[in-house]
């Protein structure tokens, strides 16, 4: 086992070699400094006059949607907070590259910042970021971007519709709004977050768990019975048996407290392998395909798990999922809705 200064050293030889990124946006709150403010080693408020900021503001890159010639196409920019102010907030950080800079930055230094100012004035202070790029021991940024220049785009191989489906989606249309109302805005609104993504790891979270609310809507239709199943049941009565055991006189309230809520997440655990049974009972009854289903138990056991816990997700974790969770969910809706006709 490594001493403690042992272990300071080493995180010092692995930070020497992390590449250093300044990122800086205008910031809005109660009450901001006079003049300069190191907030911290990495943190800085700075003044900034009308000439300034508009100089800042206009600099390279700028956020332009996409012009393209195809006929059908969409161009959609990550959704952003303006922010109009006299002052500029500037963030340091560590980081191999600028993902993983960026990420640190939206997930542990801009959330202290704003709860710091947070006290001062009515309204919850704000920031909109705007450049961010790697930096020299003099904090000059070199190479600039914008967190918002990625975007998405896409084009569509638009045809026209044959009669036939032209009336499948009147058809489709109707039943949607009569059986499955609740169900088609679920994936409407994961769409548009999607287009809208800023690609950090708790937008594409969100993302996933929204289309995955689409699957689980759909799958806690099936009329299952109530009771688990023996295997299960054996279980919950294992982990009751055991809290009641565990509340006596002689253990203190907190104790108790603490043991009542690990059953409950038990019992919860076994509550969700239910909702397995209704993913597979669905898609069985919706003729859906075998990879489909894995895919949406892929997605419940995802949620369950990191999607439940954002602070373990890192920068690209989730790449590829959100493609298969726009998919499957897409896939099981457009199933039930025609299961009505």
């Amino acid at each position: 086992m490594a001493r403690p200064d042992a272990q300071r050293q080493l995180v010092s030889v692995v930070t020497n070699f992390l590449k250093t990124w300044s990122a800086w946006g205008l910031i809005g709150a109660g009450a901001l400094p006079a003049g300069t403010l190191m907030v911290s080693p990495d943190i800085r408020l700075d003044p900034l006059d009308d000439e300034r900021r508009a100089q800042l503001v206009r600099e390279s890159p700028r956020t332009n949607h996409v012009q393209a010639p195809f006929p059908v196409y969409f161009s959609a920019l990550p959704a952003e907070v303006i922010v109009r102010s006299t002052h500029l907030v500037w963030i340091k950080v560590k980081a191999n590259d600028h993902s993983e800079a960026w990420d640190a930055i939206e997930r542990i230094y801009a959330p202290a910042i704003v709860v710091a100012l947070a006290p001062y004035g009515t309204h919850a202070p704000r920031i909109e970021f705007l450049r961010i790029g790697e930096s020299d021991k003099n904090g000059v940024i070199g190479d600039t971007i914008s967190p918002w220049t990625g975007g998405t785009f896409g084009g569509f191989a638009t045809r026209s519709l044959t009669a036939s489906e032209e009336e499948s989606v009147k058809t489709r249309e109707a039943l949607g709004r009569r059986y499955a109302a609740q169900t088609c805005r679920y994936y409407y609104d994961a769409t548009q977050q999607q287009v809208r993504t800023d690609l950090s790891p708790r937008s594409l979270g969100n993302i996933i768990q929204n289309y995955f609310l689409v699957i689980e809507d759909i799958a806690q239709r099936e009329k299952l019975p109530d009771k688990m199943n023996e295997a299960d049941q054996r279980s919950a009565a294992k982990h009751i048996a055991k809290l009641r055991g565990s509340l006596t006189p002689e253990v203190s309230v907190s104790t108790q407290t603490k043991k009542i809520r690990a059953t409950l997440r038990e019992l919860a655990n076994l509550e969700r392998r239910h909702l397995k049974d209704k993913i597979k009972a669905s898609a069985d009854r919706l003729g859906l395909p075998d990879s489909v289903c894995d895919d949406a138990l892929r997605l419940n056991e995802l949620r369950n798990t990191k999607l439940s816990h954002p602070g373990r997700l890192g920068p690209g974790e989730l790449d590829g999922d959100v493609e298969v969770a726009e998919r499957t969910a897409r896939a099981y809706l457009i199933a039930f809705i025609d299961s009505h006709v």
